[in-house]
């Protein structure tokens, strides 16, 4: 059924919310009578994860597998020698990926301010053998460096996000954060290859804190997450991202989604929205 599903747009838009809820339902089924393993084996890689994130292994339990388009894409994006940033590396999917493709000459760089998935990270990143190659940062990224609240779900550790200014609400915590420029200049500014981005709505602040970044490496491609779960109701604020970008040299959006492909901006915009109504997609942004 996952197979059609991938191969048609129309099945997807009518079955593939209740298949995916169905999905979620029996993984976390699964995964709370701790019939999984833990760590659980993906690609090579032993996968640790805390209670908190049963929900992101349950698609590995069923497919062995996860978000495949965009793991596609992050393998043959990067190459031995390549620098890798995940800005919120949550438990390292992404970054014990990107380390085994960079190999012992490059380097990643893994953001996560929320202390539950990053004990994790930490721990994958240790006994996966790239300790040498990964640096975990234990900050959230943002246009300037202050400190911020981080709102936590007390249930998935991967539904974070960042709350800017204002008092303390339930369930959050502070949490440094910093502006990627600051962050590289103070690391000398290595050449950047290619960035994920999964920050939980923080996007166009990220954006803005890594100018210097982007002119400085006129290569530089950014993966970043379109969530339905933070997309507000009118379209200004995703069009204000996209314009964003545009604006500081990305010319390029390919959708790392199933079936779906290239957009045109702004004549997309709207089936975009569409389909992240739907379902959380990524998005490769590129310069060339």
């Amino acid at each position: 059924m996952r197979n059609l599903l991938n191969d048609s747009p129309l099945l997807d838009r009518w079955v593939g919310d209740p298949l995916r809820r169905l999905e979620a339902t029996l993984g976390l089924s699964v995964m709370g009578e701790s019939v999984a393993p833990n760590p659980v084996s993906c690609h090579g890689f032993a996968l640790h994860y805390g209670p908190g994130e049963k929900r992101f292994v349950t698609t590995m339990v069923f497919y062995d597998d996860y978000e495949p388009q965009t793991r596609e894409a992050v393998e043959s994006l990067l190459a031995p020698g390549m620098t890798f940033i995940d800005l919120g590396a949550h438990i390292g999917y992404y970054t014990l990926i990107a380390a085994r493709t960079v190999g012992t000459q490059g380097r990643v760089f893994a953001f996560e301010p929320n202390p539950r998935p990053r004990t994790s990270l930490e721990k994958n990143v240790a006994e996966n053998g790239f300790t040498a190659r990964v640096r975990v940062v234990p900050c959230a990224i943002w246009d300037s460096q202050r400190r911020l609240h981080f709102c936590a779900d007390p249930t998935y550790s991967d539904a974070g996000h960042l709350v800017a200014g204002g008092d303390a609400i339930a369930d959050s915590f502070e949490v440094d954060a910093v502006s990627l420029d600051s962050f590289l200049e103070r690391e000398d500014w290595p050449a950047v290859h290619l960035v994920k981005m999964d920050v939980e709505g923080a996007e166009f602040a990220a954006i803005k804190g890594m100018r210097s970044t982007i002119e400085r490496n006129p290569g530089l491609r950014i993966i970043f997450e379109f969530n339905r779960d933070t997309l507000p109701e009118s379209a200004s604020r995703p069009e204000d991202l996209f314009r964003l970008l545009q604006a500081s040299g990305f010319k390029r959006f390919r959708i790392l989604y199933r079936h779906a492909d290239t957009i045109v901006l702004p004549g997309d915009m709207k089936s975009l929205i569409d389909l992240a109504r739907r379902a959380n997609v990524n998005i490769l942004a590129s310069q060339d």
